[in-house]
């Protein structure tokens, strides 16, 4: 398996107390004629929170571009660090399926809402539908654009609608969790790529139960 290296630095900074580091399995994604790189996580999204636990876009939301392009990554060891276990299979086929069924998923709940909406507009001139009309407007509203945020973020990771023309490759990225203020980072090569959707979303109690059992 492939092992993204950490630069010493970043191991000596974000991997003591308070800090924990950890391995977590990612599908390495590089769009076909560009030298960028996303990485989609195949392990942490099994580790929301309840409340987002639900929700068909965790895997992509927990997703992030590399500030290190594709030729300037480099590979290492496992080091001292735990592996989270895998919780996909991290292939192409993988993350096409994730995005068809996000999308899918996204586009009932924009035809539900939508269908919620006209119910209520033919009675609208009851009082508490206003209040009632307002909110599912705002609802769908809302929805459709999650729907323009996730497409446009989709075509950047090279999902043309119907596949994606990328390279995928599983890989390993050496993590960094703060316990005291849930910081997350991703430690790549020198760089530590600050994670806000992972610090809002991982619950860590169960992170630490999962990294526990695998000593």
């Amino acid at each position: 398996m492939n092992y993204i290296s950490a630069g010493d630095k970043l191991l000596e900074k974000y991997c003591i107390e308070p800090r924990i580091c950890f391995w977590g399995l990612t599908a390495m994604v590089n769009p076909n004629n560009t030298n960028d790189i996303y990485f989609f996580d195949c392990s942490l999204y099994s580790m929301v929170d309840r409340k987002y636990s639900d929700k068909p876009d965790v895997r992509i939301v927990l997703s992030y571009k590399s500030p290190i392009s594709l030729t300037g990554i480099r590979y290492g060891s496992q080091l001292e660090y735990n592996i989270l276990p895998e919780k996909a299979v991290c292939s192409k086929d993988d993350i096409e399926n994730c995005i068809r069924n996000t999308i899918s998923e996204l586009d009932r709940s924009i035809s539900e809402t939508l269908d919620a909406y006209k119910a209520v507009e033919k009675k609208r001139d009851i009082p508490f539908i206003r209040t009632i009309r307002g909110e599912i407007r705002g609802e769908y509203y809302g929805l459709l654009t999650k729907k323009s945020i996730l497409m446009d973020l989709l075509s950047q990771l090279g999902y043309d609608g119907l596949r994606l023309d990328a390279n995928v490759k599983p890989t390993y990225v050496l993590y960094s969790v703060d316990l005291l203020n849930r910081d997350f980072k991703a430690l790549i090569i020198d760089k530590a790529i600050k994670l806000n959707a992972h610090k809002r979303m991982i619950d860590i109690n169960i992170l630490l139960e999962s990294l526990s059992s695998k000593k």
